[in-house]
């Protein structure tokens, strides 16, 4: 009717996206892989490569079998892929969080969790190293640490890290 007020009713706005790993279902795969890797008389670097082509191969199956819900998933803007991570059978995304629980359902996916940046406070570090150095351990002795102590060489102010790729 003309003049009368009509009173729209708005959709809540979105959900902002969620930064996740989805790990892919993988079975026993991985333990198989692992397994045989571990086969008597494979040299190192022969160790090396069929772990990384078993781990690459292991990925791309599993990524096959996700792949329906997942094109899904991006086709309705529920999903932004970022990385692939091979090495551990997993994808970064950000999803919309409506469609968490559905893609943890699908059984292509084994598990989702947060993707979380995890940072050292100074409050850890300091008590991460020792009070007195009088005491070394043997593993320390034995790559002469003590050596490098009365240098005065300490590490404080470093940084380090450590990135475990599981080969």
């Amino acid at each position: 009717l003309p003049g009368t007020l009509v009173a729209a009713a708005r959709a809540p706005p979105p959900a902002p996206a969620e930064r996740v790993i989805l790990r892919l279902a993988d079975g026993r795969a991985r333990l198989s892989l692992m397994t045989a890797a571990r086969a008597p008389g494979v040299t190192l670097e022969a160790r090396h490569a069929r772990v990384v082509e078993g781990l690459r191969s292991i990925h791309a199956t599993s990524y096959a079998l996700a792949r329906p819900l997942l094109d899904e998933a991006r086709s309705r803007g529920a999903l932004v892929e970022l990385d692939r991570l091979w090495i551990v059978n997993a994808i970064v995304a950000e999803v919309d969080p409506e469609w968490i629980e559905r893609l943890r359902a699908d059984p292509a996916v084994a598990a989702i969790v947060p993707d979380r940046r995890i940072v050292l406070g100074a409050d850890l570090a300091a008590a991460a190293v020792p009070a007195s150095p009088a005491q070394p351990v043997e593993e320390l002795v034995r790559i002469r640490v003590p050596e490098g102590w009365a240098q005065g060489v300490t590490g404080r102010g470093g940084r380090v890290a450590h990135l475990d790729s599981g080969v």
